[in-house]
């Protein structure tokens, strides 16, 4: 075994150790709230033997990869003695749902060690060096947002892999494309967009590959020829594509009515004035910032490539920075920037940043031991922030902590007011934690077979358990504030976003929990942060799975209303949710006490404050 191949064994095995070290978090009682929608609604697919989402949202290979992995589980279970029908199963995850989110994450940290050597094999063939190979490798395992992604059960690095493969289709079929070569990268793309829909943005970059694939062909092809080519990739394309879309033939108003949805809520975000222009040049500048902030010299070779790659414009370049742009413009409108929703740039960005840094050194650098020493120096301290962050991980998070104060401080059966469930202390109640969100509670209510309900109340029998009273609550229909302007109103009430808003961020006033008896109220900054004004001192703490993104820059909020159509209507929102916040964060409520409360010191975690009510006041 050779000293390239050592080093490339211990990268990887370093990767996927730091990956492997955050996959605990939270359990077995917290997720990310993106997670549960993941796992739930695969498992509502098992529960109804069907394979049409409850929610399409997203293309649907990923989750049928993990349902089949589900399925395997429940049957080794079986064989194991662990479970004796799928209710036992059932039982199992409503109680403990560690197993299947540790089966679910393992999948993630898979395909994110995955990407670091997808990134090696690509750059090694396409660019013919081994030290770009080598320095990508690098730069794929331990780019931070990669490695936080690898952690948690979610798309987003899903698809940044199989986006690798897309592009090696892509650059092979630029070299001259035979017709084995243009209906694989038609395939490649297909397979990109059937994972996550954000997948069209390849499809630029595929127009690009298929021009030179035609243009560079070694034998010439006639026109006959040329759109046999291009119309046999277009059906790879399509073919492959439905392997994670053809549920938008069975559920196509309801499929459409999401997709419109999601593209609303992208918009709006959750600001009540706009946080930053909204145009190409603005989101360029923010995303330079973003890489430069989080990753430091890394993010620097990343916009070297990037700029190397405008100055090249080989048919290489010219995908990848079709891919880019097309994807930072369609993302330019958005009412929130995080670079965790960009992730899918980052594999490649750092596949170009390996090549820039080996072609600008190679005259004065030509020994591959010194690319290999500079991408480690590089990755370093993203490597540390790593560990540190895998720390921060395997202590309990501070909602873990309340809960255990709760169930020691507080009798059990005590009605608990709790603001946003999702984020919430995560007590035992009737209806278990995962399904508190009004989609899943829902489904729990109407869909779950009461046999499995019974059996869940018998176990509340023996645990410590409280009644919650919903603070934030959702509606039927919207409930419009009634000193909205006439013209907001009007704007507000025909949006499908607003309409929803205004339908699941309704907040209870104190009377409202006095009057309900509720003895204690329970409150967190994951949620409270979402609606206080610019410049509070409270608005800290705010819900950030992957550590380095600056949530606190985008939900923004003033004290009037701005006649705004895309942001103004949030601002009734928000001030309805600080009516309830803010007498509580400053004291100011009467016959309430701070009775205890939780901050993360080297732990995760939201702020968190426990009061009690006095009733004789």
């Amino acid at each position: 075994m050779n000293k390239k191949t050592v080093f490339i064994l211990t990268a990887v095995a370093a990767g996927f150790l730091l990956r492997v070290g955050g996959i605990g978090y939270g359990l077995p009682e917290l997720s990310h709230p993106d997670e549960a929608r993941v796992v739930l609604d695969t498992l509502s697919m098992a529960h109804r033997m069907s394979l049409i989402p409850e929610r399409p949202d997203y293309a649907l290979l990923y989750r049928y990869l993990l349902l089949g992995l589900f399925g395997a589980y429940f049957l080794v279970g079986k064989i194991a003695g662990l479970f004796s029908s799928p209710y036992d199963f059932a039982f199992a995850f409503m109680t403990n749902h560690s197993g299947i989110y540790l089966l679910s994450r393992m999948v993630s940290v898979i395909f994110g060690t995955a990407i670091g050597l997808a990134a090696y094999w690509l750059a090694k063939r396409v660019f013919k060096k081994g030290p770009v190979g080598v320095c990508a490798l690098v730069f794929c395992l331990f780019e931070f947002q990669l490695l936080q992604h690898s952690q948690w059960a979610l798309y987003a690095v899903v698809f940044s892999f199989f986006t690798l493969p897309a592009f090696y289709g892509m650059f092979r079929l630029c070299g001259g494309g035979s017709l084995k070569d243009f209906i694989l990268a038609g395939g490649a793309v297909g397979l990109a967009i059937s994972v996550q829909n954000q997948g069209i943005y390849l499809l630029p970059g595929l127009a690009i590959a298929a021009f030179y694939g035609l243009r560079n062909a070694h034998d010439k092809p006639g026109l006959g020829d040329c759109l046999k080519r291009i119309c046999l990739m277009a059906l790879a394309l399509i073919l492959v594509s439905l392997a994670g879309n053809f549920y938008w033939f069975f559920i196509f108003d309801k499929s459409l009515a999401k997709t419109l949805e999601l593209m609303g809520v992208t918009q709006v975000g959750f600001s009540s004035i706009a946080p930053y222009r909204y145009n190409i040049a603005s989101m360029l500048w923010w995303f330079m910032g973003e890489l430069i902030r989080q990753d430091g010299l890394l993010g620097i070779a990343m916009i070297g490539g990037i700029a190397y790659s405008a100055w090249r414009r080989t048919p290489q370049d010219l995908i990848f920075l079709s891919f880019l742009f097309i994807y930072l413009w369609s993302v330019s409108s958005w009412g929130f920037r995080l670079l965790h929703d960009l992730l899918s740039l980052l594999p490649i960005s750092c596949i170009f940043a390996a090549r820039f840094l080996t072609e600008a050194g190679e005259r004065s650098f030509r020994r591959p031991a010194f690319y290999v020493l500079v991408s480690c120096l590089i990755v370093s301290p993203l490597a540390l922030d790593a560990y540190k962050a895998d720390l921060k991980k395997s202590r309990p998070d501070t909602r873990q902590l309340a809960a255990r104060w709760i169930e020691e401080n507080i009798p059990a059966g005590s009605m608990i007011a709790v603001d946003w469930q999702v984020f919430s202390v995560p007590l035992k109640s009737a209806i278990p934690f995962l399904f508190r969100n009004p989609i899943a509670q829902k489904y729990y209510e109407r869909m779950m077979p009461e046999e499995l309900k019974q059996r869940y109340g018998k176990y509340l029998e023996g645990q410590k358990s409280y009644r919650l009273f919903e603070v934030m609550y959702a509606t039927d229909e919207p409930l419009w504030p009634k000193d909205m302007p006439a013209s907001a109103f009007e704007k507000a009430q025909k949006s499908h976003v607003f309409r929803d808003l205004y339908s699941r961020f309704n907040f209870r006033s104190i009377p409202d929990i006095r009057e309900a008896q509720a003895d204690y109220i329970v409150i967190t900054s994951y949620a409270w942060g979402f609606f206080l004004l610019d410049g509070d001192p409270h608005k800290e703490g705010l819900f950030n799975a992957f550590i380095k993104d600056n949530p606190k820059a985008y939900y923004r909020h003033t004290d009037r209303y701005i006649e705004d159509n895309r942001h103004g209507p949030v601002f009734f929102l928000a001030r309805q949710a600080r009516e309830f916040y803010e007498p509580l964060l400053y004291n100011r409520a009467e016959g309430i006490r701070l009775l205890k409360e939780f901050a993360p010191t080297d732990n995760l975690g939201p702020r968190i404050k426990i009061f009690e009510l006095d009733h004789e006041r």
